[in-house]
């Protein structure tokens, strides 16, 4: 019985590879009109939140300028107003007259993202919004164009691209890339088969990235149930059953994707390569709590999307595959452990046989991963441990499931705060004098 239960975990898993290409060939990108209904510079805004600003954001703000939106609204905090004004500066000169133009700095009382997004949707022109981390580039000129071609059809209410690491040329050393970094490049790498298998699947996306997304302003600004919601967002549930229900900060992405898709419209993912964003990845154990975060938000919308909207029952294939598979998959992985050590007694030949198959498609995928990355084969350990992070991830994701917690960002004390701000404020003031 365990020997025919492991063979038969192995002709699933290889089932499912054969499925999984099958469809990935069949995702064709959207094409974009030579007449679009819509166009970046007269209908997209930009809405960037953003607190604890790194010099990194200037070259998003110049990638984010070159797609040519209709304007780009920073939302930050107002401690944080002098330190965005003064990375404007360092913006290339070729682009200020864009910058007075198109770019406008808001600020909220907290540092809250959903209450950050709120405000920059309430100040947009533009008949699509786009939600975008600070941190993220669009290398391509035509990153707005090519997403906006998934809003021909008109019961798309919000669409999205592929990401991709953004590995800076210094970093792609060996000796220099941290493991960290490693493990995150090969996160994202893999992110990019399953969305788009999932979308082949069903016509659909479960989750679109937070990191850059468009809506129609219908849905997110118009609405005001939406902003209601969105803002009023709780969660009052953990390991140990029910307690009193606490907002919600982090999560956005999967928030507005739900919304959406329960109130009738479909979501898209732009299979175009001019619909890549670059991602950065964190060089340290912030990456780690970056993990945690990701799947705590995700465990929630699938137990909302089983036991609250039930829309992931309408589609059984969508259901097992993508909910069932994650919620049970400790208990699936307990099963297999002990299938595989029943049958190492029972039938030890057929246990070799398949550790073997298990064996070759690691280091095949492995191998295929380097190729592509040669600069992460010092850590190929870390390729491995991100591959099987779900083992810890599932479980702890489960114990923890009520800590809502961002977890990749310090709390500064009061006290802290006001030394940031007066510092600001003295740099701010130096400068214009030099000037």
């Amino acid at each position: 019985m365990a020997a025919a239960t492991l063979l038969g975990f192995c002709l699933r898993n290889q089932v499912e590879k054969l499925i999984d290409y099958k469809l990935l060939k069949t995702a064709a990108p959207t094409p974009v009109p030579d007449d679009p209904t819509y166009e970046p510079s007269r209908d997209v805004s930009v809405v960037v939140p953003t607190i604890d600003t790194s010099d990194n954001f200037v070259d998003s703000l110049e990638s984010w300028l070159a797609a040519d939106p209709l304007e780009i609204i920073i939302v930050t905090t107002p401690d944080q107003v002098f330190r965005v004004q003064s990375l404007l500066r360092s913006v290339k000169a070729t682009d200020l007259i864009d910058l007075t133009k198109r770019v406008t700095i808001h600020f909220v009382k907290d540092a809250n993202k959903r209450q950050q997004m709120a405000k920059g949707a309430e100040k947009a022109r533009g008949r699509i919004i786009c939600f975008a981390d600070d941190d993220v580039i669009w290398p391509s000129p035509r990153f707005l164009k090519s997403i906006l071609a998934c809003f021909e059809n008109p019961k798309v209410g919000a669409a999205g691209g592929r990401q991709r690491p953004h590995v800076p040329a210094d970093r792609r050393d060996p000796a220099v890339i941290t493991p960290w970094e490693v493990a995150g490049v090969r996160r994202l790498s893999g992110d990019n088969g399953d969305q788009a298998a999932v979308q082949a699947l069903e016509g659909d996306s479960f989750v679109l990235t937070g990191r850059t997304a468009l809506y129609r302003v219908e849905i997110v600004r118009d609405d005001t149930r939406f902003t209601a919601a969105f803002l009023n967002d709780t969660w009052g549930l953990d390991i140990l059953g029910f307690a009193p229900p606490r907002p919600l900060n982090s999560g956005d992405d999967v928030f507005c994707t739900r919304w959406v898709q329960d109130h009738g419209w479909e979501v898209a993912v732009q299979a175009d390569d001019d619909a890549v964003l670059l991602a950065h990845i964190h060089r340290d154990a912030r990456f780690a709590s970056q993990m945690v975060r990701w799947w705590r938000n995700t465990m929630r919308a699938h137990l909302r999307a089983v036991f609250v909207n039930g829309r992931v029952w309408d589609d059984w294939r969508a259901l097992r595959k993508i909910t069932l598979d994650f919620l049970f998959r400790p208990l699936i992985t307990c099963l297999f452990l002990y299938a595989w050590v029943s049958s190492l007694f029972e039938a030890p030949k057929i246990t070799f046989f398949v550790t073997l198959i298990y064996i070759f498609d690691i280091l095949l995928d492995l191998a295929r991963f380097l190729i592509q990355h040669p600069y992460c084969a010092h850590h190929f350990w870390a390729v491995i441990l991100a591959d099987y992070s779900y083992l810890v991830l599932d479980v702890y994701a489960w114990f923890t499931l009520g800590d809502l917690g961002w977890l990749t960002r310090e709390t500064p004390s009061a006290e802290e705060c006001w030394d940031k701000l007066v510092d600001e404020i003295e740099g701010y003031a130096e400068r214009e004098t030099n000037l």
